[in-house]
């Protein structure tokens, strides 16, 4: 969606700068400010040398550039150093932006990767620049990975205030909308490859699975819906994807990115040991205690477990389990709310023959409650009262079970 806005804004005329923030990685805040800043100095700078009218702006742009690069010197990029330049580049940004009737915008994507403590330094750096002229930020990452903002003293980018956030995930908290939207896209990429009807290439339980399995992200889908293709056409005779083929091909993508957690965590004491170490707790809790695939998060229990919190959220990041509801509300204690998560499918499927365990699935656009080898009757969320009371089966997971395999907070 960003390269989207990226190309229709080129086609519009505007100047646009896409800076992807992995390779920038290693660096600390002043270092990754001077390595944008050369960025954006080489950008009007060719768009300079197109104009015949622009000798002043260009002379005064190419002596900044030079004074950017001579703070690359290890003993000239401190944050206090740095932060000197963020005026002279604003005043070349809004000059230009001025002489060339344009705005400038500015894309760092995946900014996640920068480190916690760096990247509301580092943004701050950059919102210097784009204070008081037709700049534009567009900064993407992955929320719960990301830091953009120190309160005391304020640094960084405040959300509501300076920025906006804008989800472009499409979730579980509204299956019905992620389906509509997931099945619109595969079926433009069906169109284009002449693959029409989508029905003679993957059944309509096997989309519903293919929502539930990617958690209602975009890519994800997508990624998933190829390996259910490569899964299909190993068996002889199929002529459509179906359910098994996405049980199949989640197990194989999830086995392999678990495998690169463990491995990780077999290396180090870090975040991938904590994060292993967390979804073996929750899904021991779920299939092996409560025999069901959802749980709940009470709202004070994660203000009580702020790190064993920001865990789960890694979790979710990882699409090892799934937000599907945000805020459900207790029919015994008014005004007591919790959040409810999905297990990712993955994690369970193989797991389907064993007796009386509920699970939570989704069929012709509604959530549907089914219990394994039993006779009892599906429940169908086909309502807001209905889907309500199927959730609220969902047990508590008190956090602090998770206290023992995290470290702080803010080492996660």
């Amino acid at each position: 969606m960003l390269l989207e806005a990226k190309r229709v804004l080129e086609l519009q005329g505007s100047n646009v700068l896409w800076v992807n923030m992995q390779s920038l990685r290693s660096l600390g805040a002043p270092h990754a400010f001077l390595t944008v800043a050369l960025r954006i100095c080489d950008l009007i700078l060719g768009a300079y040398a197109s104009r015949p009218d622009s000798s002043q702006g260009h002379e005064s742009l190419k002596l900044l550039r030079a004074t950017i690069e001579q703070r690359f010197q290890p003993n000239a990029a401190s944050l206090d150093d740095v932060a000197l330049l963020v005026p002279q580049l604003q005043q070349v940004c809004a000059r230009f932006c001025l002489q060339s009737g344009s705005s400038l915008f500015i894309f760092l994507d995946d900014i996640h990767y920068v480190k916690s403590s760096d990247a509301p330094k580092f943004l701050d750096l950059i919102h210097g620049v784009t204070r008081d002229c037709p700049v534009w930020l567009k900064v993407a990452g992955i929320q719960h990975q990301t830091r953009w903002f120190i309160p005391d003293p304020p640094t960084g980018l405040q959300t509501g205030h300076d920025a906006a956030i804008i989800n472009l995930d499409v979730t579980l908290e509204q299956p019905e909308k992620a389906k509509i939207f997931l099945e619109k896209i595969l079926r433009g990429y069906a169109e284009e490859s002449n693959a029409l009807p989508l029905s003679g290439v993957v059944s309509a339980s096997a989309i519903d699975r293919l929502v539930l399995a990617s958690g209602g992200v975009p890519r994800d889908f997508l990624t998933l819906c190829a390996a259910s293709l490569q899964t299909a056409r190993q068996r002889s005779n199929a002529k459509t994807v179906g359910v098994q083929d996405v049980n199949n091909a989640a197990g194989i993508i999830s086995q392999t990115k678990q495998q690169e957690l463990e491995d990780d965590a077999a290396a180090t004491s870090g975040r991938s040991a904590i994060l292993v170490a967390s979804l073996n707790i929750v899904r021991d809790f779920l299939l092996s205690d409560q025999q069901i695939t959802f749980f709940r998060i009470e709202f004070r229990d994660k203000e009580l477990h702020q790190g064993e919190y920001r865990a789960l959220q890694a979790l979710a990041d990882l699409r090892m389990i799934h937000l599907i509801n945000a805020s459900l509300s207790d029919p015994h204690h008014a005004g007591k709310r919790s959040e409810v998560y999905l297990l990712d499918l993955s994690q369970y499927s193989g797991s389907r023959l064993k007796q009386n365990l509920y699970v939570l699935d989704f069929e012709k656009g509604h959530m549907v409650l089914k219990r394994t080898r039993s006779s009892e009757p599906a429940r169908v969320g086909d309502t807001v009262l209905k889907l309500v009371s199927l959730l609220r089966r969902a047990p508590m997971l008190n956090l602090d079970r998770l206290s023992d395999s995290i470290l702080p907070a803010h080492d996660l």
